[in-house]
């Protein structure tokens, strides 16, 4: 199991870079819960790894608390089925007929990016790069 998976990882990668592959990341056969497991500990992982790099954008956010546990096991899982369910109904309504199988191998592997964020997130906080930008006020006259 462990090889297709890096098997995947490796085709997706030379896919993003346009090299010839095999597409073996349209061909994740794994059962519902092995990927619900594997989700959510990406999700976990991702906290774990923002706690570990003391990123403190607000006081409750990226704390190892048993609420942001829960959450942050529950999103990869809900990026990954919700959002392949979406592509699925564009894709119907422009007459494309995508297999739902391939979207949510695609969007599985795609969770994995969960895994940089910690690392973008030190080191726009490092140079001051500001989080979220707030709305530019309108001057009325």
């Amino acid at each position: 199991m462990l090889r297709k998976l890096f098997n995947g990882y490796i085709s997706l990668a030379k896919e993003i870079f346009c090299i010839e592959n095999q597409e073996e990341f349209f061909e994740l056969e794994l059962n519902p819960w092995s990927m619900i497991t594997i989700l959510g500990l990406i999700g976990l992982l991702r906290n774990v790894l923002e706690v570990l790099l003391k990123i403190r954008i607000h006081p409750k956010w990226y704390v190892l608390d048993i609420d942001i546990n829960f959450t942050m096991f529950f999103f990869p899982i809900y990026f990954c089925f919700f959002g392949s369910f979406i592509i699925y109904l564009i894709s119907r309504f422009f007459n494309q007929r995508v297999p739902y199988k391939r979207l949510i191998s695609l969007t599985f592997y795609l969770q994995f990016l969960h895994l940089l964020v910690p690392f973008i997130d030190y080191i726009g906080l490092k140079n001051n790069i500001p989080w979220a930008f707030l709305p530019i006020e309108t001057v009325h006259q």
